[in-house]
């Protein structure tokens, strides 16, 4: 093991050639999904496997064939969920304009609705009271 490596634990998928492809892999109580393989290669003692994770950071990580485990050997952060491109941003700003513009539009109708069939109510219950006592 080397020195900078950080011992970790791999839950693999073996596909119909039966490689081993890493899908998600646990350290410090996380659990890290696999979203994309980038790279992977052989050395002589060690499988080498380059991803990136669902947190969009970069991982290498290694499986030590002779002695079975698993080491994580670089890392790279991605980019933050808070930190998104501006045009991101301003694409969230516009849905949620759009969504109280919409939610404004809707009281006022449900609110016109509410008064137009109270108005109703009152006629026809007018227009009964005077066929009543007439």
């Amino acid at each position: 093991m080397r020195k900078n490596a950080l011992k970790i634990t791999v839950k693999c998928y073996a596909g119909h050639r039966g490689e081993e492809t890493p899908r998600s892999i646990f350290f410090k109580n996380r659990k890290i999904r696999v979203e994309e393989v980038i790279d992977r290669w052989l050395a002589p003692d060690h499988r080498y496997f380059k991803f990136r994770g669902e947190d969009e950071a970069t991982y290498l990580i290694r499986h030590d064939v002779e002695e079975d485990f698993w080491e994580l050997v670089f890392y790279q952060a991605g980019r933050e969920t808070n930190q998104r491109k501006p045009a991101e941003v301003e694409k969230r700003k516009r849905k949620s304009i759009r969504k109280i513009v919409f939610q404004k539009i809707s009281f006022i109708i449900r609110a016109y609705l509410g008064v137009m069939l109270a108005a109703y109510a009152l006629i026809f219950l007018w227009a009964l009271f005077v066929r009543l006592f007439d």
